[in-house]
Formats: structure tokens, C-alpha cells, sequence
């Protein structure tokens, strides 16, 4: 109700706003038509004011007219009949004379001076309303006032009662936006919903927000194709290869590493993919590059099957370093997100805690999955590794060790490497790009077309 009786008021106030007669130290009433104007008021102004001056200059006196807060313009007025001077402050004679009048009875009500103000006084600090118009104006004696602003939607500022807006939410990507009223008013509810295929609202439930108090009530939705089939991402696995891993459990984390990379749909606008295993050292003879397979995860998930178990120790600095410095520099997509997951049973023989901040700072989003086995695992070492992000670190196989690693948990991992869909929207204009860039990389900037 506040808001209808705001937008109201807002409208009548542009309608009603006074108008005053505007001048500046005019010599005459004649001076003063000639020369100056009728003038609109501000939000805060709903006085007209008329100042005369009269002092040792000459004959003539000097008079100002301009719109003026009302009960400035008031305490201004009642200054006329004090004994600044004798007789009065304003007494129209020479040698000094100062006489101010408020009116605001109707537009340009100061036009002709009145040394006396005439019957034009204001009398109620509360007439006309200092508050604004959804103001409530108290008077508390003859000069002075509180302010009230109705209790939801409004607040009370340089005196003066002003609706809370909520902040515009802008357009959504593949869908659209319908509002019941002024999209930043006070209990202006704007519907979501998705108008392309494959893509649906998420989070589902905040469909309708509603502006309540200078806030809206939920977060803004997106329009977003389902993760993670559709997921927009540069995406690195890390996987330990140690002794302590031993040969049937390699067996088992890379089933689950392979189901993982089956559920992401790859091609140049959606996930690229790709693998490294590492112990003491890192085996580049058999790992994936994120742009070795572009167009489809079947090639891909063929040669992942041929990557060996064997060596020894367990270097996870050295494999974040190579993340950093080789893996995300061979084929990454800048405007794409890079997540890395590190899948490791060990504690590391080497620093791990610098080489993650180094690769933190490209922007990529660190995860980590630590699986008990007969390794000594370091939690402070995982920590370090998933910036101390408790949701960064996936926790079932500290317990359930690499017998957890099945379906059901590689669809939580995809989950949690999607995270918030809305996260891999990506506009149709940067889709274009990102598939052209590509292009141009791999025809070495030529002209020749690869189809998609």
C-alpha cells in the first residue's frame, strides 16, 4: 500500500511543485520583472522568499527573490519585528533596513515586494510540509518540527521523507524479466523466466523477487543449461600415481576420474578437459592437453584408459607448478573459468602451499580430494592447497578411502566442481567468440574453417 501511496505522492509532488519569482539584488520591482523569472522549486523548497535590503548605497533598495526551505524562509521572517536595529531589523528606512517575506499560497506569490509580507505569513513550521510529501510533519512550538516517515519503505533524509528504491536487477541472458510495477519500488514484485532450450532457472525457487524495504528478497536468478552437461569450464585433473596408491586402487580412481569427465559435455563453447598423473615426477608422455580433444569425449576417454600406474613418491608441489606454468597455458580459453582437482592419498615431500597460491592467482579454482590409504595424508597441506575453502575440499573418501569412489560420488564431485550454474552462463555474443578464437588457433590464424 506504501508504495502505491508513495508513487502517488511523487506524482502529485511533480504535478504541485510551487514556482516562485526569481531575481537577484534588483534595484526595483521593475528591475526585477524585467530581469528575472518564474522559477520551479526543489523537492526540499515550499516557500517563496522576498529579501530587501536598504542601506547607505543610495535611495534604491536591493531585492532578492528566490524559492526557499519553509521553515528557513520562516525563521527568516520572524527576524523582521526583532531589535537588531532601532526600531526594528526591518523598519524601510535608511541608513539600514534588512525585511524578509515568505509566501505560498500560489505560484509566484512573491512576484510584487511587500516590505510588511502583507497577510502571506507562515505561521505552522509544519505549513507547507517540510517532510515531504510522505513525510509526517509534528509541530513542537512556534519554530520548530519533527519528522516521521512511514515505518516499511521509507527513509528519512536531510529532513525530508524519501522512498528506499531497490537497486535495478538488469536483463538475464536467454530469458526475461517482467515487473508489476517501477522496477526499483517499494513492493514491485519482477517474474524470471527462461525462453530458450536447455535452459532453466536457477535457483528454481527465486522466480518472483519482490522489493521490499530498499532490498530485494532473493538473489537475482539466471538462465542456465544444466551442470554438468553443459558446463563452461576449463577443467585439469591432478591425479596421484604414488607407491602408497597401490595398482587395484589406481584402478579405482580412474574409473571414478572417468565417470566424472563422461558426465561433461565438451566442445568449444562448453568444458575442455584435461588429465595429468604425477609422483616424484610429472608424466607428460601420457597426460591430456585441455585442447587435444575439442569436439567430443569419446577420443578423449580412449586415451585417458591408456594412462600407466607406476613410480614412486609424491611431489604435489611440483604437479601444481606444472598445472600453472604448462597445463593452463596449453589450450586455455581466458574468458572460461579454470578448476583444477587435485586427487591425492599422500602428504606431499615437497611445498605445496606456495605453488597454490601461485596457481590460485591465475583465477583458477582450487579443489582438492584426499582419500585415506596407507599414505600419511597432511589436512594442513590439503588446506593450504584448497585456500582454506572448507567447500573446496571433498571429504567422503577420508573415511570410506578409495572404496568411495563410485558413481554416486563421482556425481557429487561434478557437482561440486559445477557449483552455482549460473556460473557458466555465457552470453551469445562471447559463445561466437570463443568458438572463432578457437578456430583461428587452430588454423594458425588462417582463414581455413574447422567444422564444428
Amino acid at each position: 500500500m506504501w508504495r502505491i501511496v508513495g508513487v502517488f505522492l511523487s506524482m502529485l509532488a511533480v504535478c504541485s511543485a510551487l514556482q516562485c519569482w526569481t531575481c537577484d539584488n534588483a534595484k526595483s520591482d521593475e528591475d526585477c520583472m524585467e530581469n528575472g523569472e518564474l522559477q520551479l522549486c526543489q523537492e526540499n523548497e515550499h516557500a517563496c522568499h522576498t529579501e530587501i535590503r536598504r542601506g547607505g548605497w543610495g535611495s534604491y533598495p536591493l531585492i532578492t527573490k528566490r524559492c526557499k526551505q519553509g521553515l528557513a524562509c520562516r525563521n527568516n521572517q520572524v527576524q523582521n519585528d526583532r531589535n537588531a536595529w532601532q526600531p526594528t531589523q526591518c523598519n524601510a528606512k535608511i541608513p539600514s533596513s534588512v525585511c524578509r517575506c515568505c509566501c505560498n499560497d500560489e505560484d509566484g506569490c512573491n512576484k510584487y515586494t511587500d516590505e510588511k509580507c502583507g497577510e502571506k505569513v507562515i505561521v505552522d513550521p509544519c505549513q507547507p510540509n517540510p517532510c515531504g510529501e510522505a513525510g509526517i510533519c509534528t509541530k513542537l512550538d512556534e519554530e520548530s518540527y519533527k519528522c516521521e516517515c512511514p515505518p516499511v519503505g521509507f527513509v528519512l533524509e536531510d529532513g525530508i521523507c524519501k522512498e528506499l528504491q531497490c537497486p535495478l536487477l538488469g536483463d538475464v541472458h536467454y530469458g526475461d524479466k517482467r515487473c508489476d510495477g517501477f522496477e526499483g519500488g517499494q513492493g514491485t514484485d519482477c517474474e524470471f523466466r527462461c525462453v530458450k532450450d536447455d535452459y532453466e532457472l536457477y535457483p528454481h525457487e527465486n522466480q518472483v523477487l519482490n522489493c521490499n524495504n530498499g532490498s530485494w528478497d532473493k538473489v537475482k536468478p539466471c538462465c542456465a543449461r544444466p551442470c554438468p552437461d553443459f558446463a563452461v569450464m576449463d577443467l585439469v585433473v591432478v591425479m596421484d600415481s604414488s607407491s602408497s596408491v597401490e595398482a587395484h586402487n589406481w584402478e579405482q580412481m580412474k574409473a571414478f576420474v572417468r565417470s566424472l569427465l563422461g558426465g561433461f559435455t565438451v566442445a568449444p563453447d562448453l568444458a575442455f578437459l584435461s588429465v595429468v598423473r604425477y609422483n616424484a615426477q610429472v608424466d607428460a608422455a601420457t597426460q591430456i592437453l585441455l585442447n587435444d580433444f575439442p569436439y567430443g569425449r569419446e577420443a578423449l576417454l580412449k586415451k585417458f584408459d591408456q594412462i600407466p600406474y607406476n613410480g614412486s613418491g609424491t611431489k604435489t608441489g611440483q604437479a601444481i607448478d606444472y598445472v600453472t606454468d604448462v597445463l593452463l597455458k596449453e589450450g586455455n580459453r581466458r574468458s572460461v573459468q579454470d578448476i583444477v582437482l587435485i586427487i591425492t592419498d599422500g602428504a606431499s615431500q615437497d611445498d605445496v602451499k606456495e605453488p597454490s597460491r601461485r596457481l590460485r592467482e591465475t583465477g583458477a579454482e582450487v579443489l582438492v580430494l584426499p582419500i585415506k590409504s596407507s599414505g600419511k595424508l597432511d589436512m594442513e597441506q590439503i588446506n593450504q592447497m584448497a585456500g582454506h575453502k572448507d567447500a573446496n575440499i571433498f571429504l567422503d573418501a577420508l573415511v570410506g578411502g578409495f572404496q568411495a569412489l563410485d558413481l554416486n560420488f563421482a556425481s557429487k564431485v561434478a557437482a561440486g566442481v559445477c557449483k552455482d550454474p549460473c556460473r557458466h552462463v555465457v552470453d551469445e555474443q562471447e559463445i561466437q567468440s570463443l568458438i572463432s578464437l578457437f578456430k583461428d588457433r587452430l588454423s594458425g590464424g588462417g582463414s581455413g574453417e574447422i567444422p564444428l
